[in-house]
């Protein structure tokens, strides 16, 4: 089942195209749209539905109310609440929810626009809701090897990113720090259309070193952490949706510049709880030192009465993820 799944989606996928309209209507009957090769979220899904029922697969219209457009209020939910349509399919004994206008999506997944609360299942016998909430982790994952001295910093960067992390990449061009002179010739993009593997981004740059006073003060992760707490309000009423569960792991390793020692590294810190996580470790040795900075917030969405917890957790991560490493002179350390 999973293989008629799959090749039925793929099919739809390939040659049909979605106008960017939603709507939980049909835009035109299934010889136009077979003719034409191109409808809106509707046509495209309901197409599919009648595709994977014709195969022996059991699926049926989800109708939903998308993330802009509000929540359906599952008391008296009425008609102008819905403004989507997806997939519902029974694959393997499992149900599974796609949408086939997401062609760089995998496709046993909805698009983030579709994830909001609860969807009802629309059939002939009978109407139930089913729940949007994703419960697994989509991440994005930083190495970084920096070589400095006095005036220059080398760096090579590894991203890889999986689920819906891995979709954003897919769908948006690279972003590049302007204060960073990024090598052209070094940038390496893996498994763009292959959506059954993670996303890989790789490039070189150069960046000015801090220095002062005769130490290098370095951000280990070069500014690819969080810099400011992206929550604001003293108290909240509503909870923090974070849309899928996140996990972020930075690594650098500080080659360590040629005539200079340590002078400051951070502590080391260990959050485990049902909310969240956080590490943070530094490894030291003659030649290199290794940072490495893993957090993962564990919930799609944490209610009002968990907002001051999840509010302090980013200021953790604000903090220790644009904290300092500080080299100083061999002779300054010996004349101490």
């Amino acid at each position: 089942e999973s293989e008629k799944f799959n090749l039925v989606m793929d099919y739809v996928k390939h040659n049909y195209n979605w106008n960017n309209f939603n709507d939980k209507f049909a835009s035109k009957s299934p010889k136009e749209f077979v003719d034409e090769k191109v409808g809106n979220c509707a046509d495209l899904n309901l197409f599919t539905i009648g595709l994977l029922n014709s195969v022996g697969i059991e699926s049926h219209p989800l109708i939903i109310s998308t993330r802009n457009h509000g929540k359906v209020y599952v008391d008296y939910p009425f008609s102008h609440f819905f403004n989507y349509v997806i997939i519902a399919a029974k694959v393997d004994g499992k149900m599974v929810l796609a949408d086939a206008t997401e062609i760089l999506s995998k496709n046993n997944r909805i698009p983030t626009r579709c994830i909001n609360d609860k969807g009802l299942l629309v059939q002939k016998d009978k109407n139930e809701w089913i729940d949007l909430y994703c419960t697994f982790a989509s991440s994005l994952s930083f190495y970084m090897q920096v070589a400095i001295d006095e005036s220059d910093m080398a760096v090579d960067l590894n991203l890889t990113g999986t689920e819906y992390d891995a979709l954003n990449l897919r769908k948006s061009k690279p972003e590049f720090n302007e204060n960073y002179n990024v090598i052209d010739s070094t940038i390496q993009i893996k498994n763009q259309k292959d959506i059954t593997k993670p996303y890989k981004l790789k490039y070189s740059y150069t960046a000015k070193t801090e220095f002062i006073n005769d130490k290098i003060y370095v951000s280990p992760f070069l500014n690819e952490v969080l810099s400011d707490n992206p929550l604001k309000q003293e108290e909240r009423k509503y909870p923090v949706d974070m849309i899928y569960p996140q996990r972020r792991s930075f690594s650098s390793t500080l080659l360590n510049p040629e005539g200079y020692m340590l002078d400051y590294v951070p502590k080391n810190l260990n959050i485990s709880n049902d909310l969240f996580e956080l590490s943070y470790s530094v490894g030291k040795s003659d030649d290199k030192t290794v940072i490495v900075l893993g957090y993962y917030f564990k919930k799609p969405s944490y209610n009002p009465n968990e907002y001051s917890k999840i509010k302090d957790y980013f200021d953790v991560i604000v903090k220790k993820g644009n904290e300092k490493v500080v080299f100083v002179k061999d002779e300054i350390v010996e004349h101490k």
